[in-house]
């Protein structure tokens, strides 16, 4: 080796190397060289090589990519399918095949929707009080839709009022209460070129209810159809806060439970039934009794000491356990 003197260094930069090598080895009050074979050191071969590939590259950071698997075992993609799990892939799936999950629950559910959807070819729309089908979106293009909405082709999406006040600084509505001033031929002639509604107000003036003053009849009818639109969304929104709220009820009620059950063999007493006319003095357990089968959880089927089966199953609720 060329570090123990065993070859010759001839090339400039090695032997550059080999005395930084040498010099470094004089810091050690004893140092080993070891040679290690060529098939232990592939990773500093490849970083070497590496190295002397990209000494000419300028300063920039490459990414280097690890094949796990030689290329002749890949496998080759042919078709690769996504599955929609988008809000209405269940419903879609419904209308073009008719296929339902298997939770009877959610197939009633997904049945009671589909009532307001339609497929269009590929495309599921919902249908509307006014008429027009709303085109249902996914969320990738719903978001592209927003954003051209607010940024894109469509502009500044306000209403025609604004628009024209903010773009052209032309009022719609010009509202006069001092007698002709706005009456003149020029200022009328004016008006009409420009499509600007003149109004005048009336000589008393009687105060207004709320709901009167607040109501227009284009605009109510216009929220009126929006509502009857979305009412089936609020309904499953108003469902599933019932739910949670259930469902809070029942962990909270569950917290305090302190669960009981029987075995097979296990002695209990039961309520005295009211057919018997218990006395306010009378005790309102009887027993023991044996519990010989579990018809289902938390129903037991009973037999008094003498071997006798009492004629219905009796539910937990009404047994406690008989200590001896």
């Amino acid at each position: 080796m060329q570090i123990e003197g065993a070859y010759e260094t001839r090339e400039r930069t090695m032997m550059q190397y080999l005395a930084k090598v040498r010099e470094q080895m004089k810091e050690f009050s004893k140092c080993t060289v070891q040679q290690i074979p060529r098939n232990e050191n592939e990773r500093a071969d490849a970083l070497s090589k590496f190295g002397a590939m990209i000494a000419g590259v300028k300063s920039r950071k490459i990414t280097v990519m690890v094949k796990e698997r030689p290329a002749i075992e890949e496998s080759k993609e042919v078709q690769v399918v996504q599955e929609d799990r988008s809000w209405k892939a269940e419903l879609s799936k419904y209308l073009r095949d008719a296929t339902l999950p298997d939770d009877p629950v959610a197939a009633k559910r997904i049945k009671f929707k589909a009532t307001r959807f339609t497929m269009i070819g590929d495309e599921l729309y919902k249908r509307t009080v006014n008429g027009p089908l709303l085109k249902c979106l996914d969320e990738e293009r719903a978001k592209y839709v927003l954003r051209e909405i607010h940024e894109g082709s469509c502009g500044n999406h306000s209403g025609g009022r604004s628009l024209a006040q903010e773009r052209f600084g032309i009022p719609r509505i010009l509202v006069s209460d001092n007698g002709t001033q706005f009456q003149g031929k020029a200022i009328v002639a004016w008006c009409k070129e420009l499509k600007i509604q003149r109004n005048f107000t009336t000589v008393e003036i009687g105060e207004e209810t709320q709901r009167v003053s607040q109501y227009e009849a284009t605009s109510n009818q216009a929220e009126r159809a929006f509502d009857l639109t979305t009412i089936k969304e609020k309904r499953d929104a108003a469902y599933a806060r019932i739910l949670h709220h259930k469902g809070l009820m029942m962990r909270s009620y569950n917290q305090k439970v302190k669960p009981r059950h029987f075995q097979v063999g296990d002695l209990v007493l039961k309520k005295v039934e009211v057919s018997k006319h218990v006395g306010k003095l009378d005790p309102g357990w009887e027993g023991p009794f044996k519990v010989v089968k579990i018809k289902k959880p938390g129903t037991y089927k009973l037999q008094d000491l003498d071997g006798k089966d009492l004629p219905r199953p009796w539910n937990i609720h009404n047994l406690k356990k008989f200590y001896t």
